[in-house]
């Protein structure tokens, strides 16, 4: 009876429709295939970047050569090490396209707390600092102004139209210069009195000298 029933189960086994396994093999591949393509990619970036970092090295020693044979100045003993020209042979463009972190951009939130610790930066942004001074806003009513007025029944004694023909007139009359007064004006005699009276005023006076003996 076992016998007869290892036997059944090896033909239904045997029966049974094998299983698909293709679409699961076209997904391997085509990660094995976005792995290898991203691999080659970094590789190319690292190339780039050694390269960039060669010609850093070659740039700052011509440099270096250059400060030594016109000035007779040594690099790190007599002149202050600059920054690496490598800074500049990279962008920030690049970085970000290849997912890289940018060495300047790193420091930045260490470098503005340093900044506020100073007093060199604000923390918080004055907003004060944008209001428009000829704007004055004390003016401006209330919600406990208007429940006030509605209690007590007030009502305005002019129109909205008056109130903008009077807005209208008092712009008006600021932006209009006044003109100089006619009673304000001084002959040429009183200018000429005027002015030896300044000169009165201005000319030195010399207190230990008689003025008797003066020439």
């Amino acid at each position: 009876q076992e016998e007869s029933l290892s036997a059944a189960g090896e033909e239904a086994v045997d029966a049974s429709p094998a299983v698909d396994l293709s679409a699961e093999d076209a997904e391997i591949a085509a990660l094995q295939a976005n792995l290898e393509q991203e691999q080659s990619r970094l590789d190319g970036v690292l190339d780039t970047l050694r390269e960039k970092q060669a010609m850093a090295t070659e740039l700052d020693r011509i440099e270096a050569e250059e400060l030594q044979t016109r000035w007779g100045l040594t690099v790190r003993e007599q002149f202050p090490v600059s920054d690496s020209r490598l800074a500049t042979l990279l962008r920030a463009d690049e970085l970000q396209n290849n997912g890289l972190l940018n060495p300047r951009s790193a420091t930045l939130s260490t470098q503005r707390q340093q900044q506020i610790a100073q007093g060199l930066v604000l923390q918080h942004e004055n907003n004060l600092a944008g209001m428009d001074p000829g704007e004055p806003h004390h003016f401006q009513t209330t919600k406990a102004l208007k429940l006030r007025k509605q209690i007590r029944g007030i009502q305005p004694t002019l129109t909205d139209n008056q109130r903008a023909a009077l807005a209208a007139t008092l712009e008006e009359k600021r932006h209009v210069q006044p003109q100089p007064s006619a009673y304000g004006v001084l002959s040429a005699e009183e200018r000429d009195r005027n002015q030896e009276i300044l000169k009165d005023m201005e000319r030195k006076v010399n207190f230990l000298k008689n003025p008797r003996y003066r020439a």
